[in-house]
């Protein structure tokens, strides 16, 4: 079903009334979900228990996989790149 021209136009006032989320908020967002445990070690290096299908992995959170994870997981939700990292 295509919208109209108003329906576009009240959809549109409906999204400018909602505060604009910072990537940096998203991003907390995603990591805090149900599907990611975080903790750090003694020495404070942080790592990240992703929930996966019907396993876990464990990844540094400074590493290159929980990066790609969390980059994946913002194109899902928004449907656009992030613009640093």
């Amino acid at each position: 079903m295509l919208e109209t021209k108003k329906e576009s136009q009240l959809q549109n006032q409906e999204e400018e009334k909602q505060p604009k989320r910072s990537q940096a908020d998203i991003l907390i967002e995603i990591s805090t979900g149900s599907d990611i445990e975080l903790f750090h070690e003694l020495d404070g290096t942080g790592y990240a228990t992703i929930y996966i299908n019907s396993h876990k992995e464990i990844w540094k959170v400074s590493g290159p996989d929980f990066r790609k994870y969390l980059s994946h997981k913002y194109w899902n939700m928004l449907r656009k790149a992030l613009e640093r990292f």
